[in-house]
C-alpha cells in the first residue's frame, strides 16, 4: 500500500537478537525520528541503517519502535525514536 507522502530514505534493518540484516524498506529520517513502512518487526536496541548516497551510512539504534497499526488509507508503520551510534 503506498502512503502518499514519498518516503525518500532507504534503511536497513540490523536485528539486535541475531545481526540478521532485513530490508531494504523505505522511510523518512528526521533528527532523533525515523518513520519507516511497517515490512518488518523491528524492537528496541535494533539498528537502523540509513543508507547514504554523498557520505558513509549513519547506524541508528533504536530506542523506542512506537508502532501504528494501518488506519484507513495510513498503512501500518513505525515512527521510531533512534539515538545516532558514535
Amino acid at each position: 500500500m503506498q502512503t502518499e507522502n514519498p518516503q525518500n530514505d532507504t534503511l536497513l534493518i540490523e536485528k539486535s537478537s541475531s545481526g540478521e540484516r532485513l530490508g531494504p524498506v523505505h522511510g523518512t529520517v528526521t533528527g532523533d525520528t525515523v518513520i519507516l513502512e511497517a515490512l518488518h518487526d523491528i524492537d528496541k536496541g535494533d539498528v537502523l541503517i540509513h543508507r547514504r548516497v554523498d557520505t558513509d551510512d549513519a547506524r541508528l539504534t533504536v530506542t523506542d519502535p512506537r508502532y501504528h497499526p494501518e488506519v484507513g488509507d495510513v498503512p501500518a508503520h513505525y515512527e521510531a525514536r533512534v539515538q545516532p551510534q558514535s
